[in-house]
């Protein structure tokens, strides 16, 4: 159905289910590491419960997300192409810029004039650490 997930995606998924089970882990040893009175136990074996239950529902609820997505728009054939727009930036100012020419500059002068955003190349003085342009 899918491809393998990213490293990083990969690495949050173990960490969470590590967690995930750490914490049940924890309530059993609560369960059984303390006196065992007439009402703790049930409230013990009830936070076990809740938390297997949890895990169980959570983990049901993204698969069935997830199959929702698949069933919607199919198997996954590529990756989504990327569309690099910069006429205009985040805030929807204009954006005016010769990219070729500022490629070659090691400085770039941002300059903002009403609704536009303009980039230049920077050929003042020596830049200066701590200096604003």
């Amino acid at each position: 159905m899918g491809g393998k997930a990213s490293p990083g995606r990969l690495a949050i998924q173990v960490v969470t289910a590590i967690l995930a089970w750490g914490v049940f882990a924890y309530l059993w040893f609560l369960t059984f590491a303390y006196k065992i009175t007439s009402y703790r136990p049930y409230f013990e074996l009830a936070g076990v419960a809740l938390t297997a239950a949890a895990i169980v529902a959570i983990t049901q609820i993204w698969v069935w997300h997830n199959l929702r997505i698949w069933r919607r728009k199919g198997a996954r054939k590529k990756i989504p192409e990327a569309t690099f727009d910069f006429s205009r930036d985040w805030l929807g100012r204009r954006v005016e810029a010769q990219w070729d020419e500022l490629k070659k500059d090691s400085f770039i002068k941002i300059m903002i004039e009403g609704d536009k955003k303009i980039y230049k190349p920077y050929r003042g003085e020596r830049y200066k650490p701590g200096r604003v342009a």
